[in-house]
C-alpha cells in the first residue's frame, strides 16, 4: 500500500494492519520525523517512510495494490500530475482512495471565524495573502480536482 502525503503517519497503522508492506511519502521532511516516532512507539516495522514529491513517485510502474491520498491535493498546484503518477504505480487492478475537501460558503465562514478569534496573527498573514491574491486556505479548489482525476480513475 502507498500512502501519499503521509504527513505525521495518521493512517499509517489501519493500512499496516491490512498490507504487507506499506510505503508513506510526503514532501515536508518535518512530518516523517512524527510518523518514525509513532510507528517505532506502536513497534510497527512494515512501512518504509519516503521524501518525495507526489508529482515524481520514485517506483516502478504497477507496483501497488492501493494508493491513498486524503487531503494533499487540494495542496497540489497540477493535481493532474499527481493523478498521473498514482495511476502509473498502481497495478491494473490497484485502488487509489483520494479524499479533498468539499470547500463551500459555510466551510469558509467557519474557517474565517476560527482563525479570526482563536488565531488573530494567523488572521493577519491569512488577510494579507488575500490582499495579494493568494488563497490562504488552499491552492486548488475542489471542482479542478475532481476534473484533474477523471482522465486517470473512475470515481466511485
Amino acid at each position: 500500500a502507498l500512502d501519499v502525503g503521509t504527513g505525521i503517519g495518521f493512517f499509517l497503522p489501519t493500512l499496516a494492519e491490512r498490507a504487507s508492506h506499506v510505503v508513506g511519502v510526503d514532501y515536508s521532511t518535518d512530518l516523517k520525523y512524527a510518523a518514525r516516532f509513532m510507528l517505532a512507539k506502536r513497534d510497527i516495522s512494515n512501512v518504509l517512510l519516503c521524501r518525495t514529491d507526489a508529482r515524481l513517485l520514485p517506483f516502478r510502474s504497477e507496483t501497488f495494490d492501493l494508493a491513498v491520498c486524503l487531503s494533499v491535493m487540494e495542496h497540489i498546484p497540477e493535481p493532474g500530475e499527481a493523478f498521473q503518477e498514482l495511476n502509473r504505480v498502481l497495478k491494473d487492478s490497484g485502488v487509489a482512495v483520494v479524499g479533498w475537501p468539499m470547500e463551500h460558503l459555510l466551510f469558509r465562514f467557519v474557517r474565517q471565524v476560527e482563525f479570526h478569534l482563536l488565531r488573530p496573527k494567523a488572521w493577519k498573514t491569512i488577510r494579507d495573502m488575500e490582499e495579494q491574491g493568494r488563497d490562504p486556505w488552499h491552492i486548488v479548489r475542489w471542482k479542478r480536482i475532481e476534473e484533474s482525476l477523471r482522465p486517470y480513475f473512475l470515481i466511485e
